[in-house]
């Protein structure tokens, strides 16, 4: 025998549709906690994104500052080279108070000195080669007193001349001794030469 249903059937369509309309509820809770989800975490990411770009703001402002301090200091280092070179080109070399000591044991006991003159050679190249090339050509190669010693001074006799050149000759100091002249004077009503002579001055470390 067959049961008998004695549920009206708008109440099954009514909970047909308020199980549907729990469904849809459901779902769309779902969908609306994930959009929530995504929008939290893009959130996060921009402003992980916005820190990260803020910081690399400050690191370039900083590089920026390094990179300018660098620069300057790469500038005071030219310009400390260019003075090392200049020290290092007018330093070293034969002392001025070894030159007079020297000359002092070589020259004769009739003899004075006038004038004397010490031209160092350049050890240090110009930084231009043109400049230094137009130097060149601009200054003669062998110019009187051109890194060499210049002596001028009186001496009783020619003899005393030639001994002094005879000793820078032979002295570690100095080496080939010319002579520009030695002419007749009268020093103190007495008969004299005048003479002058250049000696080659080699550099000393």
């Amino acid at each position: 025998m067959r049961e008998i249903d004695f549920i009206p059937d708008w109440y099954c369509a009514s909970r047909r549709r308020k199980r549907d309309l729990m469904i849809r509820g459901t779902l769309l809770g779902i969908f609306a906690l994930a959009l929530l989800i995504v929008s939290a975490g893009r959130y996060a990411q921009t402003a992980i994104a916005r820190e990260n770009l803020a910081q690399l703001q400050v690191g370039f402002e900083s590089q920026a500052e390094m990179i300018q301090t660098l620069t300057e200091l790469e500038l005071r280092l030219d310009e400390l080279r260019a003075k090392r070179r200049l020290l290092s080109d007018g330093a070293g070399g034969a002392p001025l108070h070894g030159v007079v000591a020297e000359l002092s044991h070589l020259m004769p006991k009739a003899m004075v000195l006038t004038q004397l003159h010490i031209v160092r050679q350049r050890r240090v190249p110009d930084s231009d080669p043109l400049e230094s090339e137009a130097s060149a050509d601009a200054k003669p190669a062998h110019e009187d007193g051109d890194g060499k010693l210049l002596v001028m001074g009186w001496a009783a006799s020619d003899v005393n001349v030639g001994s002094l050149m005879t000793n820078i000759a032979r002295s570690p100091v100095f080496g080939d001794p010319k002579l520009c002249y030695s002419k007749p004077v009268v020093v103190n009503d007495r008969e004299a030469r005048e003479f002058r002579l250049t000696s080659r001055l080699p550099q000393f470390e």
